[in-house]
């Protein structure tokens, strides 16, 4: 195999959205994550791959592996309270693709939304919300509505 569990990859920047790449489609949500620097999960039978930060499979061609590098760090104090968060639950965001929706939920570090309008792609995170309105996001891409 290709990569292990634990590997830090990158997706290619150069995927096709529609092109098949070892047997496995990139879909149009799949192309969000090009550039990324993501982690190796598990790996299938086939070895096709999932990864910490999405719910897809991935195959090994669609990856480059990031190298690690050394780095010396300074002593760093955490504060006795960890920062709040940008979104809360309930909270209405803005999506740079998908637009309007509430914050249902959190799921690791994915956040759970049930955007306003309808999308073909979407699901229904595992029934938290009407069918095709359901996301997993990551905190990035959102942004809270006031």
């Amino acid at each position: 195999m290709k990569f292990k569990i634990g590997d830090k990859v990158k997706l290619k920047d150069d995927l096709l959205v529609g092109e098949s790449y070892d047997e496995l489609e990139l879909l149009d949500n799949m192309e969000y994550y090009k550039g990324e620097v993501l982690t190796i999960k598990s790996i299938n039978e086939n070895g096709n791959y999932k990864v910490n930060e999405s719910l897809f499979w991935w195959s090994p061609s669609m990856f480059e592996l990031v190298e690690p590098i050394d780095v010396e760090f300074e002593e760093v104090r955490i504060p006795d309270e960890p920062p709040k968060a940008k979104v809360e639950l309930y909270d209405t965001i803005r999506h740079k693709d998908f637009g309007i929706g509430t914050v249902i939920g959190f799921d690791g570090n994915d956040i759970c939304v049930d955007f306003d309008e309808y999308n073909p792609y979407f699901h229904d995170l595992n029934g938290k919300c009407e069918g095709g309105h359901g996301w997993y996001c990551m905190l990035k891409d959102l942004e809270k509505v006031e």
